[in-house]
């Protein structure tokens, strides 16, 4: 039996919902798709992309959204810090 592939239209996602696309990660968190990139290769702690293909990397949402989140709450933990 065939190996199950993706859809032949691009425009049509063959993805589960919870991976994104570069494009559409960085465009969820306002960031470019090279500072997403950057984050990749230089913080150890970054969600790793999943490649999929030579060509195509995916970002797990959950993952992403756990990362910004504490990068968040540790933000405003300093920001307390600071003001106290």
């Amino acid at each position: 039996m065939k190996p199950q592939t993706l859809h032949p239209d691009p425009r049509i996602s063959a993805y589960p919902p919870d991976l994104l696309r570069p494009a559409t990660a960085a465009a969820r968190y306002d960031l470019s798709r090279r500072t997403l990139s950057r984050l990749a290769r230089s913080d150890p702690g970054f969600p790793q992309p999943i490649r999929v293909s030579k060509r195509l990397v995916l970002f797990r949402r959950s993952d992403l959204d756990a990362y910004f989140s504490s990068k968040q709450a540790h933000a405003l933990n300093t920001e307390d810090a600071i003001h106290a």
